[in-house]
């Protein structure tokens, strides 16, 4: 990734298995995994985890955005179909404890879709930080933001608007800076991207040709192997 060789182990369902042949043209080498039958399930000890330390709960909450934001912008789009992927039994397979404030989930519901997920019976704010130091700042900012709460609602109606105006300004200032960076990396990016590009609509068009019926199975997997060996 970024330039930089390694391993990395892929779970593809099987509407994505196009993306096999996609990894072959690219010249990136693979090696199958055969599922093994009556695996144990690892929620109820990671559930356990989870609840230990508060820390490994919120790195499980960016790791769930992450993959849905991952999956969502991916490049090859037609084989990872986001309306396709299961918000609620991805989150359950990460044994999260709720499911994270996520604007692709409100997007859902408000499309009438629904997102299957049952929340642990638990206090989420009860769940402590394993390092003594940071559940003792948690707690002293925990105090006052209730405080500030209280003071604000005591507050005038022209105290609070003027409250909210400055919350506004910073968030529109954190914006700019968010857009800021992405271009900066979108510039990085730029030569992989075309390659990238370039290969994947190769790869989408045959695909096109075979769900049409101009071509056959035989032909797409033979024009598949002489990609991969012409580049």
């Amino acid at each position: 990734r970024m330039g930089k060789q390694g391993q990395a182990l892929l779970f593809l369902r099987h509407h994505e298995d196009a993306y096999v042949q996609f990894l072959k043209v690219r010249k990136v080498p693979l090696g199958q995994y055969d599922t093994q039958p009556d695996l144990v399930s690892l929620r109820p000890a990671l559930t356990k985890l989870l609840i230990a330390d508060r820390d490994v709960m919120e790195k499980a909450a960016r790791a769930y955005v992450a993959y849905v934001r991952a999956y969502k912008e991916h490049h090859c789009k037609f084989i990872f179909q986001f309306e396709r992927l299961d918000l609620g039994e991805l989150a359950s397979s990460m044994a999260l404890l709720r499911l994270p404030k996520l604007q692709e989930i409100g997007n859902k519901r408000r499309k009438g879709g629904w997102v299957n997920f049952t929340p642990a019976k638990i206090d989420i704010e009860s769940i402590r930080y394993k390092d003594k130091q940071r559940e003792k700042q948690r707690q002293v900012n925990m105090k006052g933001l209730a405080e500030a709460a209280a003071s604000e609602a005591k507050a005038s109606p022209a105290a609070r608007s003027e409250s909210t105006g400055r919350r506004q300004v910073a968030a529109k200032g954190n914006q700019a800076t968010g857009s800021k960076r992405k271009a900066s990396n979108a510039t990085v990016l730029e030569d992989d991207d075309g390659e990238f590009a370039r290969d994947y609509q190769l790869l989408k068009k045959k695909k096109q040709k075979l769900r049409q019926g101009k071509l056959s199975k035989a032909e797409f997997r033979q024009q598949m192997a002489d990609l991969d060996s012409d580049v």
